[in-house]
């Protein structure tokens, strides 16, 4: 047996993405992780591209170190060690990506499909 649309579905369907492209959140928030609490930091970027732009540099600079004499000239810095910098950079370009998005991107395509068997799928739609 079949079983019937509800009426409002589109509508529900489109107040469901709205809200999962709403959640976003800039600048420092407080984040608890286990007993320890934490500051989570974010930037605006004004596109995807962007993002990945900003990442892609950031590995280039690293590169560049690791590739260099691994020395920093300034005598502020003569302690750190390439290794060390390139090694702090890189954890944060992990952080960095954009797989929230990428869920996000998920989940609205299950909708879009009406994909009820996604993974992904919002449990307010089925």
């Amino acid at each position: 047996m079949k079983k019937k649309k509800p009426k409002n579905r589109k509508k529900r369907e489109l107040q469901v993405m709205r809200d999962i492209i709403a959640e976003k959140h800039h600048g420092l928030q407080p984040k608890n992780y286990g007993n320890r609490k934490f500051m989570e930091g974010s930037f605006n970027v004004e596109s995807h591209e962007e993002h990945l732009l900003q990442i892609s540099a950031l590995l280039e600079v690293c590169i560049l170190a690791l590739d260099g004499n691994a020395e920093f000239y300034t005598a502020m810095l003569r302690h750190k060690t390439a290794k060390d910098s390139v090694q702090m950079v890189l954890q944060m370009i992990i952080e960095l990506l954009p797989f929230d998005d990428i869920f996000k991107y998920e989940r609205i395509k299950a909708i879009l499909e009406n994909d009820i068997e996604h993974r992904y799928f919002p449990e307010t739609l089925k």
